[in-house]
């Protein structure tokens, strides 16, 4: 008696009369792709149909045919997962991104929060507590009381 051997882990049943002895159903939580083969959404390998798999990791969607907004990912095959990670801000490019109090004005920190002394204001710069003055400019700029 010859013994069959799928060559796709997700698979659960073979068609051995074909070449190629496709995959005609796959094992629970597996998905039958249009590439006929069993995808495992979150496994960590891209496979199938799908276009992100970081396995446990942030950043795909939940069906992995997309990438979740805020994350930039790349990478990732049937051997080596998908890498994601959070589209940080880059502080010190004028605009305030998430996690930002502030970005290259006044009282500003090269962390892009506001210095000592200083609070954010509702556009995102930041201005000196009441009762203080602002003395200099850009990252330079101190708050001192009047």
């Amino acid at each position: 008696m010859t013994v069959y051997i799928c060559s796709d882990p997700g698979c659960l049943t073979c068609d051995y009369l074909l070449t190629d002895k496709a995959c005609t159903a796959c094992q629970d939580k597996y998905k039958f792709s249009s590439k006929n083969i069993c995808e495992l959404c979150g496994n960590g390998f891209v496979e199938g149909d799908e276009i992100c798999d970081a396995g446990s990791m942030k950043g795909c969607t939940s069906d992995c045919l997309g990438v979740l907004p805020g994350y930039i990912c790349h990478g990732g095959n049937s051997t080596s997962p998908t890498i994601c990670k959070i589209a940080c801000s880059i502080c010190g490019n004028g605009i305030v991104n998430n996690g930002e109090q502030c970005d290259s004005t006044d009282g500003c920190t090269s962390n892009c929060t506001c210095k000592t002394g200083f609070k954010q204001k509702l556009d995102y710069t930041c201005e000196c507590s009441y009762g203080f003055i602002m003395i200099g400019i850009g990252s330079d700029a101190v708050c001192e009381a009047y």
